[in-house]
């Protein structure tokens, strides 16, 4: 291995190659371990060429055991490996990863009912666990046995509380003796983990400056914490200098972690690490490994990283603040090759899996797997469940326990007692990703019938981890409606229909964490593909054998296929998967309950019983979920045009019953548990009961409101660029339509399509129509424009309907129809694949004139697909106006679209008098009859505003429309 590899896995200079006899702190602790495993006369043997610092090779030569390593740190795993039984004779064994760490947090203080995450000071009373030597021992331990070689100490200025600084006297609080038992505790510390081959990486926030003296810096102060600091002055750089110095003096054997975001200015970042940290460590001598967190990071600083530090490596959260998916975001490819090493943050399941007891190898593993096939990434930080109110779990044993640390009263479970399975799965995998799966089972099983003194129970329990693993991670990737990381997925925050419906909008949306540096993205999060073990479950039970979309389908826009009559199966549809999480959720349900009644001893009886009502937190989460995204897809289908009648009651149920459910969930909760996570204090009963019932209060108010206008009918325009004198591009016409309220466009003829679609996307509106020509004359070569073979393909999954103009005969000639109805229908079928409808459109002069003509020919054409437009305009022209109501009546559920426009009365226009097309606001018809008449026959579809021939400024007559709209819509309804 090179020089270089091995410096940046933090390795101390005796591990290159070192003799028998000269002792090291690992080769000590292999010692202890073979001593304990009862492995007497193993002999250790330094030798070279085994591929990586941490490999090693157990040989067999008779009675002898030899263990052969390049490094003290193979000694260790491979001493590990002889105890445990499990050393291939002769086989060079080394880690999938090279760095294996978690993380610890030293930092925050209990604030009212929550943590103050900023907080840096830190002392014995604050984290009394930190100081209690026999804790600590046990967790190295636990960690080193998992082989975790890396612990991130998680703070924000932790530096005046562990290092004496006479230059900068007071800006500790700590009396001198706090400070000593501090610096004797790390000093403690950094020996027992480099004993266990584990690198300390001491985390600091950029920039927090100490709260006692901030204000001698005249810094500008940033918005995280009182001493955060966002553009650094030539005091605080010269502080810093000094600290770090001091640091790297007094811990020679730790390295940094490091996230420059959220305080530091972007435009700061590169003179910060460049004159500051870097300049430090490389005065140090010692070359210390330094990770940085991509946070808020400058994309210029970040190209320059390896020419100014070369021992320094990326990190970059999983998926973001969330653990939804194995599959890591794919900003992770923007690191590739970029510094010595990456690595993958996973940083969401503190909030998002707690606080239930989440651990299934099975995606646990598929997790790690995903990290190694990218190659490039190096090692994983894993936060604990429990990181922010370490060392206890949040469990209530007693009734009048709450918040955090020294505000709860009475017993607590330990993190490690409960959960460390957790950790103990994740070091497996860092270590070998490559397992067979049979064995692995037969593994876990064995885990956990040890821990709670049964087979029997050991294979319920790790049935119940593999069934409840997807549940949590799949609830959130359903919706995406997750802000930040501050609860708890089960809790169901922010599971509003509304935001259910605006979070995801199609399956294809470019993520926007892609389009922005990390943390700069409002922490908007999007799905991802669902875990294996998920994604076969659901092909089974829908029987989907072929499916191969691991991404399920936004409920807007599974709504949008239910609504145009489109059965989906080329992905997971959000009802389904709904189903799916609650199968699990009872079949784990079930799991526990075998599990407990298995059990003969009364401890682990007393935890089995917690594993039941997690399994019951489970039930009744992933079943209120379902009412709301099942009353979510409710609404939307009335949005798209859905009859009210039919939706409207199950619609309101199942709002109803969400609020039914989550009222027992909260009571539940309410018994087993303090808070739902170990950051912001919030809970099932107080937050989250009062957020259900207040989308049930709103939803019920747009409902009564929905039903009583009858329905929404988009409004938009249409031929309003034929004549603007601005002569606007397409971007500008749809950020004109955006602007003044329109919900989209209709587009004339099938060039350019692409570019109306791709910009009415960009200002998050509809392409409602496309006007295409058809010639019926027995002679015409080419009936219809075969672009639209092209175009058809790009409006799958839109609410785009082709628009018809039928020519070549004379007006109304029925001797037309047969020609007719066969070309139609063939455009039909073309259609229909991509969920396409064809409304045939009336117009003056042409073969196809009247109302009449179009439901004549769409009856013959018999299309599901195939329909009828009515265009007041056309109308008037051809036809009497007070025969409005009965021709849209015949067209019935074959009307499928509508255009009006301000027009004189049907006979000023026959007689050629006033504007035949105007603005809205213009002319003598009465247009809050026809949309009475629109309601009263149940055209529940958008309405096109027709603006052909109306010159002058579009944005000028479009605004007058849209005003007199708004007072028409409100008519319509008294």
């Amino acid at each position: 291995m090179q020089r270089r590899t091995m410096i940046a896995l933090g390795m101390v200079a005796c591990m290159v190659s070192t003799g028998v006899g000269q002792a090291t702190p690992q080769s000590e602790y292999a010692r202890v371990l073979l001593d304990a495993g009862g492995q007497k006369g193993v002999e250790l043997k330094a030798v070279e060429g085994l591929g990586h610092p941490e490999a090693f090779r157990v040989v067999r030569k008779g009675e002898r055991v030899v263990i052969e390593a390049g490094s003290p740190a193979g000694w260790l795993y491979g001493a590990q490996a002889t105890v445990r039984g499990e050393a291939q004779a002769g086989q060079v064994e080394k880690p999938a990863f090279d760095i294996r760490g978690t993380t610890l947090w030293i930092a925050g203080a209990v604030s009212g009912g929550r943590i103050a995450a900023y907080d840096a000071q830190f002392n014995a009373e604050r984290f009394p666990w930190f100081f209690e030597r026999a804790f600590m021992t046990r967790y190295l331990d636990a960690l080193a046995d998992a082989r975790f070689n890396t612990l991130f100490l998680w703070a924000s200025h932790p530096f005046p509380d562990i290092l004496e600084l006479p230059e900068y006297p007071g800006v500790t609080d700590l009396t001198a003796e706090q400070l000593k038992q501090n610096q004797d505790q790390f000093h403690w510390l950094a020996q027992q983990c480099q004993r266990r081959n584990i690198r300390v990486l001491l985390h600091f926030y950029n920039i927090h400056l100490p709260n006692k003296r901030a204000s001698r810096f005249k810094a500008q102060r940033g918005g995280f914490g009182a001493s955060a600091v966002s553009r650094p002055t030539p005091e605080v750089a010269r502080y810093y200098k000094y600290v770090l110095g001091r640091y790297f003096e007094e811990f020679p054997g730790v390295g940094l972690y490091i996230c420059p975001g959220e305080t530091l200015a972007s435009s700061h970042q590169l003179e910060w690490f460049r004159d500051v940290i870097f300049a430090a460590a490389k005065a140090s001598g010692k070359n210390p490994l330094l990770v940085i967190r991509d946070w808020t990071m400058n994309n210029d600083f970040r190209s320059q990283i390896r020419e100014l530090y070369e021992n320094c490596y990326s990190e970059l959260k999983h998926n973001d603040e969330s653990f939804t998916s194995p599959v890591p975001d794919r900003r992770h490819e923007s690191w590739r090759g970029v510094l010595t090493g990456h690595i993958v943050n996973l940083h969401g399941p503190p909030m998002d899996l707690q606080p239930m007891r989440w651990a299934s190898p099975v995606l646990i593993r598929e997790t790690a797997g995903q990290w190694r096939k990218l190659r490039f990434v190096k090692g994983a930080e894993i936060f604990a469940l429990s990181c922010f109110d370490w060392p206890h779990t949040q469990d209530k044993l007693a009734p009048d326990q709450f918040g955090y640390r020294e505000q709860v009263k009475g017993p607590k479970l330990l993190w490690l007692d409960r959960s460390q399975i957790y950790l103990d799965a994740f070091g497996r995998y860092l270590w070998k990703v490559d397992r067979d799966e049979q064995a692995e089972r037969e593994h876990w099983e064995e885990y956990l019938a040890e821990k709670f003194h049964s087979p029997q129970v050991g294979k319920a329990l790790y049935q119940w981890y593999v069934l409840t693993g997807p549940i949590s991670p799949g609830m959130q990737n359903l919706t995406a409606v997750k802000f930040g990381n501050f609860w708890a997925t089960v809790m169901l925050q922010n599971q509003g229909v509304d935001l259910i419906l605006n979070a995801r909008k199609r399956i294809d949306d470019v993520p926007i964490t892609l389009t922005r540096e990390a943390g700069r993205t409002r922490q908007i999060y999007y799905s991802q593909p669902v875990d294996s073990y998920f994604f076969e479950r659901y092909k089974a039970k829908y029987r989907l054998p072929g499916l191969t979309q691991r991404l399920s389908m936004p409920v807007t826009q599974y709504a949008g296929e239910v609504s145009a009559g489109r059965e989906v199966t080329e992905a997971m549809t959000p009802d389904r998967v709904c189903d799916l999480l609650c199968d699990l959720a009872t079949e784990g349900l079930e799991a526990a309950r075998e599990a407990h009644a298995a059990a003969s001893d009364r401890a682990s009886k007393e935890e089995l019983a917690r594993f039941v009502s997690d399994s019951e937190m489970y039930v009744l989460s992933a079943e209120a979920l379902r009412h709301k995204v099942r009353a979510a897809i409710l609404k939307a289908r009335m949005l798209n045009g859905g009859n009210a009648a039919d939706l409207a009651e199950s619609f309101r149920k199942h709002m109803e019953q969400s609020v039914a459910v989550y009222e027992k969930l909260a009571e539940l909760t309410d018994r087993t548990y303090r808070n739902a996570n170990d950051l912001m204090g919030r809970h099932w009963k107080r937050e989250g009961l009062r957020e259900f019932r207040k989308d049930l209060t709103v939803q019920k108010a747009w409902l009564a409101a929905f039903v009583a206008k009858g329905s929404d009918w988009p409004f938009f325009a249409l031929c309003m660029d034929t004549h603007d004198a601005k002569r606007r591009t397409l971007a500008q016409q749809a950020e004109m339509l955006k602007d003044l309220g329109y919900s989209g466009a209709g587009h004339l003829w099938l060039g350019k399509v692409a570019e109306r679609i791709e910009t009415l996307d960009a200002a998050g509106l509809k392409l409602w129509h496309i006007y295409v020509r058809l010639n019926v004359a027995p002679d015409a070569k080419q009936p219809y424009d075969p672009k639209l073979k092209e175009i058809l393909p790009l409006l799958k999954g839109r609410p785009t309907t082709l628009c018809v103009l039928v020519s070549g005969g004379k007006p109304s000639d029925q001797a037309g129809d047969a020609r007719a109805v066969e070309l139609i229908r063939e455009m039909a079928d073309l259609a229909r694949p991509f969920g396409v409808k064809l409304a045939l459109y009336p117009h003056v002069r042409d073969w196809l004139e009247k109302v009449s003509d179009a439901v004549r020919v769409a009856d013959k054409v018999d299309r599901p697909n195939a329909g009828v437009m009515f265009n007041l305009c056309h109308f008037l022209k051809t036809d009497n106006e007070k025969d409005i109501r009965s021709e849209l009546t015949k067209a019935g559920s074959r009307l499928l679209a509508v255009s009006i426009n301000g027009s004189p009365t049907g006979a000023e226009v026959r007689a050629g008098k006033g504007k035949w097309i105007a603005p809205l606001d213009e002319g003598a018809f009465d247009m809050a009859g026809l949309l009475k008449t629109l309601q009263a026959v149940g055209y529940k579809g958008p309405v096109g505003l027709q603006c052909y021939g109306i010159r002058g400024d579009a944005r000028e007559h479009l605004a007058r429309s849209m005003a007199a709209w708004r007072k028409l819509r409100q008519a319509a309804t008294e």
